[in-house]
């Protein structure tokens, strides 16, 4: 069988996002795995944007075959509508193979005559407006939507949350037109590991716990520090470390560290490297992930597989990812969150119990069973 994988993210992002990182992985675990031929495909008008060098990076022609297209731009096929005119994916770009995978279901053809398959990793921009995107993004949302309405491409999911939101907000699909399967992390990245000389660079140098994410708004940074200034009274020689790309809205959580009369215990670290990464989950009293909702949730499981007990919200996909193994919190409660927070710190007994639950809990995911379970879904298309 041939399958065609749409590269063009790791192209345009590189590995600076979930949806990227989904995308490398997936499509390494697939490529070594072997049970099917595979094309990347990508866009690259008048090799403009040096994409193929760029695929390169992650991807060796000798392992897996390249399909550039350098008659279209990328930048068309996302605004114009009717850039490949009457022609579908595969007579536009030249890339024939009997399924076509999409990894993200926001950038996907007009036209899917082709066996598609295409993955939803969340539709919580559809379904919490009031905490994620602006009107543009839900715009870009609501068309795929009514793409997929129409050609009705196979559809997977990140978890089996996302699938039943699929199933409620498109209701032209039914239960076996839509398949949830596991993810997986990265094994040479996340695994117990405390290098000293990083905390000492970061200068930490007290117990700490560690917020890791985007700071954006559904995430609840700013929650994060109110509920920290809750119990630092009670823990003086506790500290809050903060990692994470800063966004257009990061003004509000830095807003409130500087008002804080705890801001030179909370140490705002920004995005760290792999390396640094693993220490600092290895090395907290728990990750936080108070997010206010997910399709999926990784840093739940990189932390779990780091050895480190997790803190997350009793919401949407992460409950569900956890797998018990992981205090559960209300996301719009500071006092919960501190409630945990404090129960983290006071027990030892606690923090062992939610390691050695998180360890148990990993076991499930993995990018080679998520690769196999892709692989069942190209069968049943073909």
């Amino acid at each position: 069988m041939k399958v065609v994988l749409d590269a063009q993210w790791l192209c345009d992002y590189g590995l600076t996002n979930g949806i990227s990182i989904f995308t490398y992985n997936l499509y390494k675990a697939l490529i070594n795995r072997g049970k099917n031929e595979y094309v990347l495909s990508f866009f690259d008008k008048g090799k403009e944007r040096g994409n193929r060098e760029k695929l390169k990076k992650y991807f060796s022609e000798r392992e897996v075959e390249f399909s550039e297209c350098n008659a279209i731009s990328y930048r068309d096929v996302l605004n114009n509508p009717d850039v490949f005119g009457d022609k579908t994916y595969a007579e536009a770009t030249g890339a024939y193979g009997d399924v076509y995978f999409s990894s993200f279901h926001r950038d996907i053809p007009k036209i899917m005559a082709e066996k598609w398959v295409v993955t939803v990793h969340d539709l919580v921009h559809l379904l919490y407006k009031e905490h994620t995107a602006p009107s543009s993004e839900i715009v870009s949302h609501i068309k795929a939507i009514n793409i997929m309405k129409q050609w009705k491409p196979h559809i997977v999911t990140d978890s089996e949350c996302v699938k039943q939101d699929v199933l409620k907000l498109i209701p032209e699909y039914n239960e076996t037109e839509v398949t949830a399967i596991v993810l997986g992390y990265d094994t040479d990245i996340h695994y117990h590991e405390i290098n000293q000389a990083i905390l000492d660079e970061l200068r930490i140098d007290k117990d700490y716990l560690l917020f890791f994410s985007p700071f954006h708004k559904r995430k609840n940074a700013p929650l994060t520090v109110e509920a920290f200034s809750i119990i630092a009274d009670k823990f003086p020689n506790l500290e809050l470390v903060m990692s994470g790309g800063f966004q257009t809205e990061t003004q509000e959580t830095m807003s409130r560290i500087c008002r804080s009369k705890y801001r030179e215990r909370i140490i705002v670290t920004g995005l760290v490297s792999d390396d640094e990464k693993r220490t600092l989950m290895s090395g907290a009293l728990a990750t936080l992930y108070p997010s206010m909702c997910e399709g999926f949730g990784l840093p739940i499981i990189e932390a779990q597989a780091c050895g480190c007990p997790v803190i997350t919200s009793n919401t949407t996909s992460m409950p569900e990812v956890a797998g018990g193994a992981a205090l559960l919190i209300d996301p719009h409660s500071a006092e919960s969150l501190a409630n945990a927070m404090e129960k983290i710190v006071l027990s030892k007994e606690l923090r062992n119990d939610l390691v050695k639950k998180g360890y148990e809990n990993i076991k499930r995911y993995s990018w080679d069973l998520a690769a196999e379970k892709m692989e069942e879904v190209f069968r049943k298309l073909v």
